[in-house]
């Protein structure tokens, strides 16, 4: 072990000593001789000088405090002087609670005390130690004083001794009555006793166990005096009760039980049928129909059960209940078995039956299989064309929802129309059927088709249209014949007459030896020329086409067409089936761009028959008359220029002068000066205006209207005009029926009013003076049984037994009494009872309120009926006209208010004069909207405002103020003339008009169609040897060059006239008709013949235009002067002039050719079918 050494001071390299402690005293523990550290801290922690440790605790565990290291003094508490358990050094916890739960108070959490009961002395269930609550009561709801919350003691009993329903121990009300409404003495509070009777034997319906009413009548009607109601004596009545003069009783019937209306007491007439809803008692009508409009079969007016089948078990669309239409066939086209129409079923066989068919090919089997064609067609047609015909018709017939506002409920109310589903059946049915009837004409085989069949409606897979390029094969079959490449086999006239095969002739047959193919085709027109004389209809000519005709009708659409055809010859014809073949061909084509223009209204009526014929009633059709009209107004709407309704008429009158360019240029040119220069030869502006302005004040004058009125009245005629142009003729009939409706609530009103009367008379209702002004809704509540029994008061007896008894009721009960002697029926007593209750109710200050309200009701009605009146006279004048509604929403209080306001402030005035206030305003107006045209025109001359005005005044129409103004015929063409001045054309794009009888326009005519459609394709039909007008075309020549290019197309066949009479006409008038028509009659005769006329027949006696002179002959017989009439009278003679006769024919005419020219001649010869009588000059 090596040598320590100590230092002279006794201490060694490490700064201890011997014993082991450094110069300061510790060891190299760090302690020192007393076992303490340099923090004065020993082995335990304690300090030397203050005996803790370093968390402050001594050796026993206390701090300074006196607190060991959990908290806790000696004692055992804490800092706040709690205890382990919570509990300060009295007992309390920290809550302020002991051990228990009571607080220092005594009081848990509850604040209950040991006893159960809180501070205010209630227990947990609220109640005290009395056993009562905060309120009072104890746990069976009584209070001390032995009554419950409602009042009511352990008995049912309130204070004053009453229960709950208002009866006091002995079982009676605060009015002294029992339960069942009856006091002690047994009546009730209206003094009616168990039985319903008063104190007097008088029961609540009126009448004495003796039979007399509480009026002291008897129920024969008369009093113990003898006197009715109305003072009559008994001696005027017989035995039975029966007036000896009028034979009718005291209740107003006979000896049958009707009264002077025809009814009985139950309001059924001597038929037994009801006034009101017009059943009889077994509930049916006159017709044989109930309330829901079936028979007592089940059947409706239409023939259809409640399922919507007929007798026979079929719908409105014609199928039964297991889906079969009448030919047997399902919705998919199959029949019972499951074969089509065709004979094939689903998987494509064909029915074992037609196989045998299909191998029958010999001449013999002909008939047969054009048979069993027409059988299959038919079913076909009915099948494939009837759902087309009725997806077309049944677009127009879909339900109809229109809008109105009901006052009352103040609710928009919905009013749908469904459609008449039985005229669409009907439509659909007759277009169907009359295809049926003749599906086809021809039958054609030839390479391509061995089955083809021509129609006037195509049916696809089974009729071709006769207007297909394929149709060429029959018009033009002779042209075929020997063609390789078309093979013609067959061509074939088939013969059906209203639906039934009636056999066929070959008009050429690749397979016979020889067929006589002109003598056929002869025959055949023949036969249909004498059918179409026969039927005495306009018809169309597709089975008779002859090659010329269809040349024409199917040259090129694009090229222009002069056709030039004689008397008879068809040419209208022609024109229509062209338009029905450019229409199938082209279907790009719409039928709106082709235009139609006939001379007459005779011709225009023939197109538009033909047009529905021939299935294009979308094509423009114009008279002359009606043209001018049309493109006028086009002309001013592209001006954009406002203009009064104008309309032209043909007066007969057709001045040569008004048709020449001279004459045009200087209207031009006076119009020009007129409208920019204030005038000119024909007038001046200012003139104009002087005229107008006296004009209106003369007419104001007129009206013995204030000048100061005007205004006012004006403007509510013009609101008035605006709402009626919202309304339909629809619109107007329904408000019209919720008018009538409405109204007839008056009489309940009224009759209300006489009962309100009679109360207060009596003086029998409460006085409520601090009661004012209560609102008439709530007077309608408080008098609801009062209104609803007055509907059923007998008016006219209730108030004659008043006026003549002078009758003051001095009760509510005796006022019942007396109204039900007059009642349709007795009220029961429970309805008695309320009625007299509401009574018992209102006070007198009400009824009087009642009574205001119902005078009030009586204007109200009489404001209704005034508007219904007005309304009612404008649907009849046609002053609301629109067809369908648009929509807007009328109710019959606050709509056409200003128009009664209108009538109400005029009317008197204006009806003195002979006007109403519609036609003084319109006529006001019309003039008003001249004077400002005018004063527009004078103060800004380019913009044209007053040109149709000046027009008019320029060529000398009378304007008219109070009805549309007529422009003549030739001066409605001057007027399209000046207006295309200013306009120019009526459009640019690609037109095709037709003009029929050309020769009866001017040059300067068609020169201005063209200048209004400019790249228009020009087809004029006509012949010139018919021109018999001043203006007209006798000339070739006088048709403008580019409209006459080419050769025209010329008819020579004349179809029309019988063969003698063609035969006349060509001998007279040198021309060269081909007579095709029949045999027929012509003579010359020295006076009117004594014809045999049928009754369909037509017969003219034809006449130039002087009047005829009536002699003997014709005073014996029917006449009609076609003049007067404008229509055609079968089986009279119609005497008309040749200026009229154009377009028309007759079976029988007389031309009497005094004062005619030559063409007129011809056009009056031409006239007759089968027989012309000719009176020479």
């Amino acid at each position: 072990m090596p040598r320590i050494l100590y230092d002279r001071f006794g201490f060694d390299r490490f700064g201890y000593n011997k014993d082991g402690y450094d110069r300061m005293g510790y060891n190299r523990e760090g302690f020192d001789r007393d076992g303490y550290d340099r923090n004065g801290l020993n082995r335990q922690g304690f300090n030397k000088l203050t005996g803790f440790d370093k968390d402050g605790y001594d050796k026993d565990g206390y701090d300074r405090d006196g607190f060991d290291r959990s908290g806790f003094d000696k004692d055992g508490f804490d800092h706040k002087g709690y205890n382990t358990l919570g509990y300060d050094r009295t007992g309390f916890n920290r809550a302020g609670l002991d051990k228990d739960g009571y607080n220092r108070q005594g009081y848990d959490k509850s604040g209950y005390n040991r006893q159960g009961y809180n501070k205010d002395g209630f227990n947990q269930y609220g109640y005290d130690k009395d056993g009562f609550n905060a309120r009072g009561y104890d746990i069976e709801g009584f209070d001390r004083s032995g009554f419950n919350g409602a009042g009511f003691d352990r008995d049912g009993f309130d204070r004053n001794g009453y229960d709950k329903d208002g009866y006091n121990r002995d079982g009676f009300d605060h009015n002294g009555m029992d339960r069942e409404g009856y006091g002690a003495d047994g009546f009730d509070l209206y003094g009616f006793d168990r039985d319903g009777n008063d104190q007097n034997g008088f029961s609540f319906t009126g009448w004495n166990s003796d039979g007399k009413n509480i009026l002291g009548f008897y129920r024969d009607g008369f009093n113990s005096e003898g006197l009715s109601i109305e003072g009559y004596s008994r001696e005027l009545f017989d035995a039975d009760g029966y007036h000896i003069y009028t034979g009718f009783n005291l209740e107003g019937f006979d000896r049958d039980g009707y009264n002077v209306n025809g009814l009985d007491s139950d309001g059924y007439n001597r038929e037994g049928y009801h006034f009101i809803t017009g059943l009889n008692h077994a509930g049916y009508d006159c017709d044989g129909y109930n309330f829901y409009g079936f028979d007592q079969n089940g059947y409706n007016r239409n023939g259809y059960n409640r399922d919507g089948y007929d007798e026979n078990g079929f719908d409105v669309f014609g199928y039964d209940k297991a889906g079969f239409d009448r030919a047997g066939y399902n919705r998919d086209g199959y029949d019972h078995d499951g074969y089509n129409f065709e004979g094939y079923n689903a998987e494509g066989e064909l029915k074992p039956s037609l196989r045998k068919n299909m191998q029958l090919t010999s001449d013999a089997q002909q008939e047969k299989l054009e048979r069993q064609y027409l059988t299959k067609c038919q079913i076909a047609v009915r099948r494939i064309y009837g759902k087309q015909v009725e997806n077309e018709i049944m677009q127009d017939f879909k339900p109809e929802t229109s809008y109105y506002y009901d006052s009352r409920s103040g609710l928009l109310q919905t009013r749908r129309s469904e459609p008449d589903m039985e005229l669409a059946r009907r439509q659909i049915d007759r277009k169907v059927n009359k295809v049926i009837r003749k599906p086809y004409f021809c039958h054609v085989d030839y390479k391509y088709n061995a089955e083809l069949y021509l129609g006037k409606q195509q049916v696809a897979g089974w009729i071709t249209d006769w207007a297909d390029e394929q149709a060429s094969l029959y018009y033009q079959w002779q042209m075929y014949i020997g063609n390789e490449d078309k093979k013609l086999e067959l061509v074939r006239d088939v013969h059906i007459s209203d639906g039934d095969y009636q056999g066929y002739t070959d008009l050429y047959n690749a397979h016979q030896k020889e067929t006589k193919s002109t003598t056929v085709a002869d025959q055949h027109l023949a036969q249909i020329i004498a059918a179409n004389q026969k039927n005495k209809k306009i018809h169309d000519i597709v089975e008779s086409i002859q090659q010329n005709q269809y040349r024409i009708i199917t040259s090129n659409m694009d090229t222009p067409l002069l056709v030039l055809g004689c008397a008879g010859s068809g040419k209208t014809m022609i024109l229509m089936h062209k338009i029905r073949y450019m229409k199938y061909n082209h279907k790009d084509l719409q039928m709106e761009d082709i235009i139609v223009l006939s001379p007459t209204d005779i011709l225009g009526r023939e197109s538009h028959e033909l047009s529905r014929l021939l299935q294009i009633e979308a094509v423009k059709q114009f008279t002359v008359v009606s043209f001018y009209e049309a493109a006028s107004k086009q002309l001013l709407n592209k001006l954009q220029l406002p203009y009064e309704e104008f309309q032209v008429i043909d007066d007969g009158i057709t001045p040569k002068a008004y048709y020449q360019k001279t004459y045009l240029d200087t209207l031009r040119l006076d119009l020009f000066n007129i409208l920019h220069r204030g005038s000119s030869n024909g007038g001046s502006l200012k003139s104009y205006q002087e005229q107008l302005d006296e004009t209106i004040r003369s007419y104001i004058e007129r009206s013995t209207l204030k000048p100061e009125e005007i205004g006012q009245l004006d403007s509510l005629y013009n609101s008035s005009l605006k709402e009626l142009e919202k309304a339909s003729v629809q619109d107007i009939e329904h408000l019209d029926s919720l008018l009538e409706k409405r109204i007839s609530e008056r009489l309940k009103y009224e009759n209300a009013q006489l009962l309100i009367r009679l109360l207060l008379r009596g003086n029998l209702l409460k006085d409520v003076p601090q009661l004012k002004n209560p609102e008439s809704s709530r007077l309608e509540q408080k008098f609801f049984y009062t209104l609803k029994v007055s509907a059923l008061i007998i008016s006219d007896e209730f108030n004659r037994g008043m006026v003549h008894q002078e009758f003051t009721p001095t009760s509510m009960a005796q006022c019942l009494q007396v109204l039900q002697l007059f009642l349709t029926e007795n009220l029961e007593r429970d309805d008695a009872r309320k009625l007299l209750n509401e009574w018992e109710k209102v006070s007198r200050q009400e009824a009087v309120a009642f009574d205001r309200f119902l005078d009030q009701q009586a204007m109200y009605f009489d404001h209704l009926e005034y508007k219904k009146i007005i309304l009612e006279n404008l649907l009849s004048e046609k002053i609301v006209c629109r067809k369908k509604s648009i929509g807007d929403a009328f109710d019959y209080e606050t709509s056409f208010e200003k128009l009664v306001q209108l009538y109400e402030e005029s009317e008197d005035a204006l009806d003195k004069v002979g006007l109403t206030p519609f036609t003084f305003f319109s006529t006001y107006n019309k003039m008003l909207r001249e004077k400002k045209r005018l004063q527009q025109q004078r103060k800004s001359p380019d913009k044209n405002t007053y040109l149709l005005d000046s027009i008019l005044h320029l060529l000398n129409v009378t304007i008219s103020y109070d009805s549309i103004t007529e422009i003549p015929l030739s001066k409605a063409f001057l007027m399209t003339e000046l207006l295309s001045s200013y306009a120019g054309d009526l459009s640019l794009d690609k037109k095709y008009i037709f003009v029929d009888e050309f020769q009866d326009l001017s040059p300067n005519e068609l020169r201005l169609v063209q200048k209004l459609y400019p790249n228009s394709v020009f087809n004029l039909f006509g012949d010139l040897s018919q021109c018999i007008s001043e203006k007209g075309i006798a000339e070739l020549t006088s048709i403008p060059k580019d409209l006459r290019i080419g050769t025209p197309a010329t008819i020579s066949e004349n179809y029309r006239n019988a063969r003698q009479i063609t035969e006349y006409v060509n001998r007279e008038f040198s021309m060269k008709m081909l007579a095709v028509g029949l045999n027929g009659k012509q003579e010359k005769v020295n006076m009117i013949p004594d014809l045999e006329i049928a009754q369909d027949d037509r017969v003219a006696i034809i006449v130039s235009g002087a009047p005829l002179v009536l002699n003997d002959f014709l005073r014996d017989h029917d006449v009609v002067f076609f003049d007067e009439q404008r229509e055609i009278v079968r089986g009279a003679y119609n005497v008309i002039s040749v200026a009229n006769v154009k377009g028309l024919e007759f079976e029988k005419a007389i031309v009497v050719l005094s004062g005619m020219t030559p063409n007129e001649q011809y056009v009056a010869c031409t006239r007759a079918i089968q027989e012309l009588y000719v009176i020479p000059s």
